[in-house]
């Protein structure tokens, strides 16, 4: 829901790309792997579509885990919608 917001937040479809590879980044070069041995995971994504976002389970746990960072990533210059998003899962992190 949080790429979908995001998408909707930006402009052009160079905006919507790069948000894309932002998250690309977030997953599998610090939530999932790391610099040195990134994971390879790649958001369902094609001319400015996003398709069917498909994780397992355990690491859907890892991404909650930094859920924050997705929230930032994802949410542009709102901070009243940041806050409602953090508030609407902190119970449940």
């Amino acid at each position: 829901m949080l790429i979908l917001i995001g998408l909707d937040q930006r402009q052009t479809l160079a905006q919507r790309d790069s948000l894309i590879e932002q998250v690309n980044l977030l997953i599998n070069n610090h939530v999932l792997g790391d610099d040195n041995d990134p994971y390879l995971y790649k958001i369902p994504y094609e001319d400015g579509e996003l398709g069917d976002v498909k994780i397992h389970n355990w690491r859907m746990r890892k991404i909650m885990q930094h859920y924050g960072e997705f929230v930032n990533c994802c949410l542009i210059n709102d901070e009243e919608e940041r806050a409602a998003c953090m508030e609407g899962v902190s119970c449940k992190i």
